[in-house]
């Protein structure tokens, strides 16, 4: 898992934990249904994209939401979200910068 993973993975627990604090987050599957498997309504899903948004940084889309539907879902749209809003580093070296 990479850095960016790991801030999605962290951010997501927490929200969950937050939201729906009944629900075993070591027994979470990627495929899992935030609406069936982790019988989550519409208000409490909608609070975990607001919260992922500000978590991150990002600005998610409604017309996305489906996307997001399970929490390897999730993962994967905002690794995207997140490496196609990420800054290109220059390519200097110490010695161009000295």
């Amino acid at each position: 898992m990479n850095e960016t993973e790991a801030r999605i993975q962290e951010a997501m627990n927490r929200l969950l934990a937050e939201i729906s604090p009944e629900t075993d987050l070591t027994g979470l599957q990627d495929d899992h249904s935030f609406h069936q498997d982790l019988d989550m309504d519409s208000v409490d899903f909608l609070r975990l994209m607001l919260g992922l948004e500000q978590a991150l940084g990002v600005k998610i889309p409604d017309g996305d939401y489906t996307q997001l539907s399970t929490p390897g879902g999730c993962r994967r749209y905002l690794r995207r979200l997140l490496e196609q809003h990420a800054e290109p580093v220059q390519g200097r070296t110490d010695a161009q910068v000295r």
